[in-house]
């Protein structure tokens, strides 16, 4: 099967499926160290995002998203976003270059993190899903010339 733009279009909604099940039941099963956690990366997202750190917010991104799987004690679900993961390095760092998407991305963790953290399970399903779907939308605008198409 060749890669293509409707293949990773594909990818994109399922990572997003999945994501936003597993904020929702992060939000319904984290504990107070993880939502200390989960606000600390926050945290640093914000100083990483106002600095201009690519590298630093890729490294914090998967961070962020790694503590929300464990908080959601969801191992079979965690399990099936391994192999959801198709975004390379070079296309994060591309990403994260651009000031507006890196300031788009930190409202959007900042708002799952909220959420998350208010045992608010809808409102973190709904933000992860809509960050996935609009990062996605992000990836196939650089990576397959498309806009909008998700």
């Amino acid at each position: 099967m060749k890669f293509s733009s409707s293949w990773a279009e594909e990818m994109i909604l399922a990572r997003a499926a999945l994501e936003s099940m597993i904020a929702h039941l992060a939000a319904k099963r984290v504990d107070k160290k993880g939502r200390a956690e989960i606000q600390a990366i926050a945290n640093r997202m914000r100083e990483a995002t106002a600095s201009g750190d690519a590298d630093g917010l890729i490294t914090l991104n998967e961070s962020f998203h790694d503590h929300i799987h464990r908080a959601s004690q969801c191992g079979y679900l965690a399990k099936l976003i391994e192999r959801q993961q198709f975004y390379d390095a070079s296309i994060r760092r591309v990403i994260h270059l651009d000031p507006t998407e890196r300031k788009k991305a930190l409202d959007e963790h900042v708002a799952i993190a909220e959420a998350i953290s208010a045992a608010d399970a809808d409102r973190a399903e709904r933000t992860m899903r809509d960050h996935v779907v609009r990062s996605g939308d992000t990836y196939l605008s650089i990576i397959f010339k498309k806009e909008g198409e998700i």
